[in-house]
């Protein structure tokens, strides 16, 4: 004869709910993703300005590390070369390239002649456009811009 089982008829006397014959206990009120640290950037029990603030830094940071990533895998498929004919050969492969190509040069060269204005206009310091400058040429527009956001984000609110 086949066996009895008991499964599911238990009646336990946990103040949990229970479901089928595990205890379902209080769920914690901590959010384990907050840990991320995502969060620090995009929290969004601050204030907004300092929320656009981090968000301002988080794009510093990637507008250096993507970038960079992007050379080494170039490096990478070259044996660990660097060859500037190549390189311009393929950023110009095809017209989707060129109008990428165009569009990165007219607003970095656009952000460039901005910096000068505020140089001439003495609303920056020939320290802060060396530094904004540097950005520009060693990194490329992808931390020019997110880095004089930041620092300026006061003028703009």
């Amino acid at each position: 004869m086949g066996a009895l089982s008991s499964v599911g008829s238990e009646h336990l006397p946990y103040k949990q709910g229970v479901t089928g014959s595990n205890p379902v206990g209080p769920t914690s009120s901590r959010n384990p993703c907050r840990k991320a640290w995502i969060f620090y950037f995009v929290n969004f029990r601050l204030n907004k300005d300092l929320q656009m603030k981090r968000l301002l830094l988080l794009l510093c940071l990637l507008g250096i590390a993507w970038p960079y990533y992007q050379i080494i895998l170039f490096m990478k498929a070259n044996d660990w070369s660097w060859s500037t004919a190549l390189f311009f050969e393929q950023i110009n492969a095809n017209e989707g390239m060129k109008i990428l190509n165009a569009d990165l040069t007219v607003a970095a060269t656009t952000f460039l002649v901005f910096l000068i204005y505020l140089l001439i206009k003495k609303s920056i310091t020939s320290i802060q456009f060396f530094k904004y400058l540097g950005a520009l040429f060693l990194v490329g527009f992808s931390l020019a811009l997110p880095i004089y956001l930041y620092e300026n984000y006061e003028r703009f609110k």
